[in-house]
């Protein structure tokens, strides 16, 4: 949780995994240059959900995008939106606070920050920090700004910017605090970014200036 290393920071950038940082995609797209690998064994609950969706019948549009080993570990395929890595480096020379939400399974959430790289960097060594995901989901659907200040220690005087392609899924912002809406990096966006290189615009509005 947040320390003394951190209470200089004057922005935090509270960011959404899914379809916001990065993407699953087909295990076809596994040898890609662009695509990582997670390793990590979820919930006994989500690795029945995992193992339901493997031994379901095909359905038109189906992907497959993770392996169910014996040892109940997942293996993965993702895909960080490309332009990323310019904000990142931008909010890192400001001395921005990082912090990752996600509704998602914890330990999936935990290999994202340990495994996923940027420029070659995990974004633990980034210093994106996990907020855990009883604080940042309280309720169903809802995440919920206030307790991810609360657990973060932000001061009121601390600018929030939360990037996410479903804004309307935050609730509890402060005054301090920017909702950026960040076009979806979904399924059809990676998978035109691999077979092509076609990158989507990041944002749909405005960041503040940090």
């Amino acid at each position: 949780m947040g320390g003394n290393e951190y209470d200089s920071a004057s922005v935090a950038l509270i960011l959404d995994v899914d379809n916001t940082l990065l993407k699953e995609v087909a295990n076809t797209y596994r040898h890609h240059e662009s695509v990582q690998i997670l390793h990590y064994r979820p919930a006994p609950a989500s690795l029945q959900e995992y193992r339901n969706i493997l031994s379901s019948p095909p359905y038109p549009g189906k992907v497959i995008h993770y392996e169910a080993w014996d040892d109940d570990t997942i293996i993965s395929t993702v895909v960080v939106r490309p332009n990323f890595q310019k904000l990142l480096d931008g909010l890192h020379s400001a001395g921005c606070r990082l912090l990752l939400v996600s509704a998602n399974d914890e330990e999936r959430t935990k290999a994202v920050q340990q495994q996923v790289r940027v420029k070659g960097i995990t974004l633990a060594d980034w210093g994106f920090q996990i907020v855990p995901r009883e604080v940042v989901v309280p309720v169903a659907r809802y995440k919920d700004v206030a307790a991810v200040r609360a657990w973060a220690r932000l001061e009121d005087s601390v600018l929030g910017v939360v990037m996410a392609d479903t804004p309307e899924e935050f609730t509890n912002l402060s005054p301090a605090d920017h909702v950026v809406g960040v076009a979806k990096w979904d399924r059809r966006a990676a998978d035109a970014y691999l077979q092509t290189g076609a990158v989507v615009k990041l944002t749909t509005s405005c960041m503040p200036k940090l």
